[in-house]
This record gives C-alpha cells, structure tokens and sequence, in this order.
C-alpha cells in the first residue's frame, strides 16, 4: 500500500504529578452513570473555525480583508497546512509528498499517552475522575484539497479503508478502544477553514479542509462503546449465545424493507428504527464482523 507516515518527536516522559489544568482526564457525571473526556491541553489549539460576526470580529475581519498580508496571498495549496509539501506553523513540520494516504500525529491531540493517575480520584463520589491515556492521529485521504472521500475513485478509496486497517492494527496492540471518524462542517465544531487572496476577483476566499478523518485511540471504552458492548453481549448471553444482536436486526430490516438506503451483497445502509439525528445512516455488513481488521478484499472492495 503506498501511504506516508510521520511519528511525533515529543517527549514521552512520564510526568510524576498530576495536574487538572494540563492533563487529558475523564470525570465521571453521577446524573447520567457515564464519563465525560475532559481536555485542558487543547486550549492551546489555534481556531480557524466558524466566528459569531460580533462587531469586533466584523471589524477584526475588514481590516484583515483590506491588508495585504503576505500569508494570504497564497494558493489555495499553498496556504492549506494539510498539502504535499506544506509546512504546518504548529510546529515546523514539512509534510512529505504524498501521492495516497498520509498519516502523521495530531499536533494538537485531545489525548495524551503518559498521564500520572490523579491522587484523589475516589475521594469524593460526585467528584470523580481518573487519568484518560491515548494517542490522537490524522489521516489525510489524498493529496488533491479539492476532493471527499465520495468524490475519490475507488482505487484511492481502497488505499483509505486500508489505511484505517493498518493504524487499527498498529494501535490495538496497546490500546482498548480505536476510534476513527470524520468531523466536516461548522455545525461539527471543525476547528480549520484555510483563508487565501484571490487576486483575480481581489477578495479573500474560504476552503473547506483537506479531505482527512482523525484517530482516537484510548485505554478505556467511551460510553457509547461500553454501552454497546454491554448490551450486544446481553442480548446474545440470553439466547443461549447463539445469536448475533445486529445480524438478527439485519435480517429484519431486509425483510421490512422500510429503512434501507442502499445495500450490495457485502453491506447495508439503513435509517436505524431508533435514529436521533434528522439524518442518521447506519453501515453495517452483511456478515458477522467484530473487527475492522477482519474486513477481506471483497469486503473493501464493495465499502
């Protein structure tokens, strides 16, 4: 598979002490029994997202339209951070020229692989909290800002779900929970829009970010998880372990017929019977899966 990929060069010293202002932790909400991931460090994240236009930032923004600043006048390659060849102002790293894939750590990651364990975690039943650990990646899916994942061919596709396979493999050896998704959007909280000059219309243009999706892995299960496990775990242990929660779910979706989206012979897409979301998709395959590493070539092939 032809993909790219960096590590971080920071310090992975363990720090001795715990400190709520600066390490990525989970406090527990004994309204709802669930744990909420809390992360000071990322206060330190620069915000190129969606401003409210409050008079200040209208102000903030004519003055910026009317200055000939050098960092706009830039392409929209040049000035998207996520590009081949660009360099990321974070931290002075040069992407390298990726022709597929590239995976490199979030300069700015929610999660923290040492943190000390607080020493008052059980002191107090409704202050609750213990050390969150993990490790935060980006993928970027193509070297071409320009397109999405449903607008990609199927071959540069296939180098993305293999690419979500290897960091899976690579991040399960030591951790219990590997998330990967995408945010796009300001309604999302996406924390980037890249700004260039367009000298041909003399105006100041906004581009999405470059198509990419983020990894997190954690050494303990997030609520929906465990939730889920829980229950699929149930509902199969009341049946004698014989069947399979969602396979069984599926078989009646395709019976309905009433939710289904699309489908192929691999995998199906439904509006869930219990969707929340005006619009809520589910993908699920068609045969008993537990693990994106258990994926075959058919099944990357019809995804």
């Amino acid at each position: 598979m032809a993909s790219s990929s960096s590590s971080s060069s920071s310090s992975t010293t363990t720090p001795t002490t715990f400190d709520i202002t600066r390490h990525s932790h989970c406090r527990y909400n004994p309204l709802k029994d669930d744990w909420v991931l809390v992360s000071p460090q990322r206060l330190n994240r620069p915000w190129q997202g969606k401003v409210e236009n409050s008079e200040k930032n209208a102000a903030k923004e004519s003055e910026n339209n009317n200055k000939d600043d050098e960092s706009l006048n830039k392409s929209p390659e040049k000035a998207n951070p996520l590009c081949p060849g660009a360099v990321r102002t974070s931290n002075g790293i040069r992407n390298p020229n990726y022709e597929h894939t590239y995976v490199f750590e979030n300069d700015f990651p929610a999660l923290l692989p040492t943190v000390p364990d607080p020493s008052n975690k059980d002191d107090d039943i409704l202050f609750q909290c213990h050390a969150a650990r993990g490790v935060c990646k980006v993928i970027c899916f193509h070297p071409d800002s320009n397109l999405t994942l449903p607008r990609m061919t199927l071959d540069d596709i296939k180098h993305v779900v293999n690419t979500w396979i290897d960091v899976y493999n690579e991040l399960i050896k030591k951790y219990a929970w590997i998330q990967i998704f995408e945010n796009r959007g300001d309604i999302m909280g996406c924390s980037s829009k890249f700004i260039f000059k367009d000298t041909d219309h003399d105006r100041h243009n906004e581009i999405d970010p470059h198509p990419h999706c983020q990894v997190w892995a954690t050494d303990f299960l997030p609520n929906e998880a465990r939730v889920k496990h829980r229950t699929q775990y149930e509902y199969k242990q009341k049946r004698d372990n014989k069947n399979i929660m969602l396979m069984d779910y599926i078989s009646k979706e395709l019976k309905l017929n009433e939710r289904i989206v699309i489908e192929n012979d691999h995998w199906l897409v439904l509006v869930p019977y219990w969707a929340v979301w005006p619009y809520e998709t589910m993908l699920l395959p068609k045969r008993h899966v537990l693990r994106l590493n258990e994926l075959n070539d058919d099944d990357d092939d019809a995804i």
